[in-house]
């Protein structure tokens, strides 16, 4: 598991690039903190998403965003 908020994304990108493409095996799930749904690099992530790798946006400023909500904390870690 990986937790990662605004530009922290950033070296997550290579190592979700890799899993894609079958040179690094592993499973890993990112929590993605942000204040809006328009996170840095959300288009680059959302083209890893594959069986080994998911992410899940945690969005602080948006009440209307369908997922969750708020920062991350102890129980979005534990589900």
């Amino acid at each position: 598991m990986a937790l990662a908020g605004g530009s922290g994304i950033t070296p997550f990108l290579s190592m979700a690039k890799e899993i894609r493409h079958g040179t690094l095996e592993m499973d890993l799930t990112i929590l993605y903190g942000s204040s809006t749904p328009q996170m840095l690099l959300k288009r680059e992530l959302e083209d890893c998403v594959c069986g080994s790798l998911r992410l899940v946006p945690v969005i602080s400023n948006d009440s209307n965003f369908e997922g969750e909500k708020g920062f991350l904390d102890r129980e979005k870690i534990r589900r």
